[in-house]
């Protein structure tokens, strides 16, 4: 009596996973800035890259700005990963998927001004045919005021 009630149980459980997986982007490749939207200040001739390398546990991004490279690794587990910033500032940051959706966080703190935190939030979102990678953020000073954050996008095309 209990033997096809656990094979079907078994079934589900499987096709259960399968879809939470196939529900998720993989978001790694190499993209090079084209636009941006908002308060982003963007030279047009400064090459702004991104490479990515995605896993089931973290994503790795590294943005290379006018030559100067920043690497991040966000885990997707819940916890919190360390990162130094191009300008020597020690950070954390976290990841999880929402959908096809990547929501990140990080929070650093300049090295000239260890009692201040930046906090920056992302939101990206790829095209479905994978060529366009769509970068929402929004950034603040410790607790600052809607008033006072900075919002914009980074649209980035699949090299």
């Amino acid at each position: 009596m209990f033997k096809p009630l656990t094979g079907y149980l078994a079934v589900f459980l499987v096709s259960v996973s399968l879809l939470q997986i196939a529900d998720k982007v993989d978001f790694s490749g190499s993209y090079t800035l084209t636009d941006a939207k908002g308060n982003f200040r963007y030279k047009k001739d400064t090459n702004w890259t991104l490479k990515v390398v995605q896993s089931a546990s973290a994503i790795e991004v590294t943005k290379t700005m006018g030559g100067r490279p920043e690497s991040h690794r966000y885990p997707l587990d819940g916890t919190e990963g360390d990162f130094v910033n191009q300008f020597g500032g020690q950070g954390k940051c976290k990841g999880q998927f929402q959908g096809k959706v990547l929501h990140l966080e990080s929070v650093v703190a300049p090295p000239n001004r260890p009692d201040t935190k930046v906090y920056k939030t992302e939101h990206w979102e790829l095209s479905p045919d994978g060529k366009k990678l769509t970068i929402h953020m929004e950034g603040g000073f410790n607790d600052a005021s809607p008033s006072e954050k900075q919002v914009w996008s980074e649209i980035y095309t699949r090299d």
